[in-house]
C-alpha cells in the first residue's frame, strides 16, 4: 500500500495530452511531466515514483526505451500503457511482480480512463 498520494510520472511526446492527463489525475496523485526522451534520468533519480504512465502516440522506439527505462531500476515503478480506445481511453497495467503496488494505484487508473 502506498503512504500517502502516488507519485506518478507521466512520460509523454505531446505535452497537450499529458497536460490533460496531468488535469484528470490532480485529485488523486502527485504528478510529474517528462518528455520520453528523459524518462530514463528521471527514473535513476533518487526519488522514486510509483508509476510511470506512457502516452499511446509514443513512437514504438519511445515506448521501448521507457519500458526499459522502468525495468532497469531496483524497485519499479507499476508501468501504465495508456491506449487511445475508440470513443475513450483505456490503460494495461505491467506491475513489475508487486501486485500490491498495482492495486494501490487503481484509483490513478480508474480516474484516468473514466
Amino acid at each position: 500500500m502506498l503512504e500517502s498520494e502516488p507519485r506518478i510520472v507521466v512520460a509523454y511526446g505531446s505535452g497537450v495530452l499529458a497536460g490533460a492527463i496531468q488535469r484528470r489525475l490532480a485529485d488523486c496523485a502527485d504528478v510529474e511531466l517528462v518528455p520520453a526522451k528523459d524518462t530514463p534520468r528521471r527514473l535513476r533519480r533518487r526519488k522514486g515514483c510509483d508509476a510511470v504512465l506512457v502516452d499511446p502516440f509514443l513512437t514504438e522506439l519511445e515506448r521501448r526505451r521507457v519500458r526499459d527505462a522502468v525495468a532497469s531500476v531496483p524497485r519499479p515503478p507499476v508501468l501504465v500503457l495508456i491506449r487511445n480506445a475508440a470513443g475513450q481511453v483505456a490503460a494495461d497495467v505491467d506491475d513489475f511482480g508487486d501486485d500490491g503496488r498495482a492495486r494501490a494505484l487503481e484509483p490513478v487508473v480508474a480516474a484516468l480512463t473514466r
